[in-house]
């Protein structure tokens, strides 16, 4: 009977010790859909960038993640925890055109589809480019009227929630 317990005893402890534990910490994971406003559909081949800051001209600047969406028009990123990342969606058309969801520091709200919109619009400002059908509409952030430089905001962002997946939409426009 002892032999038995010293052996049921010894099983135990060796398989106390031996058994090997997994660090199954959580990641922390940024999952972006990206929808193209034109067809309203997801898009596939677009490149997602997360910054850890803000800025007005992210061509300056590497984004400290880079992704390209699948044809589901996902992107999932495991990332460093950190409160908030700023987030670009871009791409480029078969016609070389360059659709985003941040443009050059000015927030897209749609694209000009008739003279009348493009008519009805603030006027962008001296020294840019004017509206035209076809083309992003801005929004005039500061309400004066004019799309200038005074228009000009932080990138989009998502706040992130630790060891979460923390989901984002952006569309391109």
């Amino acid at each position: 009977m002892k032999k038995i317990i010293a052996i049921l005893l010894s099983t135990i402890i060796l398989g106390i010790f031996s058994c090997k534990k997994e660090n199954k910490t959580p990641e922390t994971i940024v999952e972006v859909t990206v929808t193209d406003y034109l067809t309203g559909k997801v898009a596939s081949g677009v490149t997602v960038n997360l910054y850890t800051k803000t800025q007005i001209d992210v061509g300056n600047d590497t984004a400290s993640y880079i992704a390209v969406t699948g044809q589901d028009g996902k992107v999932k990123i495991s990332v460093a925890y950190r409160a908030k990342y700023f987030v670009v969606a871009e791409t480029v058309d078969a016609k070389g055109y360059e659709h985003k969801n941040y443009i050059f520091g000015w927030l897209p709200i749609g694209i000009f589809r008739t003279q009348e919109e493009v008519d009805s619009s603030p006027p962008k400002g001296q020294g840019f480019e004017s509206n035209q059908i076809g083309r992003p509409k801005i929004q005039d952030t500061n309400g004066d009227g004019v799309i200038d430089t005074n228009d000009f905001c932080d990138m989009p962002s998502i706040n992130l929630t630790e060891k979460a997946n923390n989901l984002y939409s952006a569309t391109i426009y």
